[in-house]
């Protein structure tokens, strides 16, 4: 009797022990197969996909009171005001106000720079001409002026 349950005990181990090492082959296996990269598209591709998407935005319909939010656009003005305190270029992530004429009136707009490469190789200030491609994003709490978030600006000659 004692050598039976022996005998099971130590089939038992054995089977344990060689389902235990078939996991581990499984799971070298998997790492070590190349899995099929997705690609996706540079940030140039989307730039150039967004700037043909755009249309010329109208100040008066993105000062209404419900303005369009997910419709691709683009203004051009110049930069009024660098709203950083202590920077006088624009840097990623700074908020500026541009200033637009449009159908004998003038436009100003709250605009989020989110353009990483340009502002880079720009360095955009005040007074720059510029192109900025966007979406609504709100309207400023304190001012009312629509709120543009900008991944592409461009300078305009």
């Amino acid at each position: 009797m004692f050598k039976k349950i022996t005998t099971l005990i130590t089939c038992g181990a054995i089977a344990f022990s060689l389902t235990a090492c078939e996991s581990q082959e499984k799971t070298t296996a998997e790492a070590t197969t190349p899995k099929q990269e997705e690609t996706k598209p540079s940030q140039k591709e989307i730039n150039e996909s967004f700037k043909k998407e755009a249309v010329k935005g109208d100040f008066v319909e993105f000062n209404s009171d419900n303005p369009p939010t997910d419709k691709k656009v683009f203004f051009e003005g110049k930069i009024d005001k660098l709203l950083s305190a202590v920077e006088k270029e624009l840097k990623t992530s700074d908020y500026f106000m541009l200033k637009t004429e449009e159908n004998g009136g003038i436009g100003v707009f709250k605009v989020l720079n989110a353009d990483i490469d340009n502002t880079n190789k720009e360095h955009f200030k005040e007074g720059d001409t510029v192109r900025v491609y966007g979406k609504f994003m709100e309207k400023d709490a304190l001012t009312g002026m629509p709120t543009i978030a900008s991944p592409l600006i461009e300078r305009v000659q």
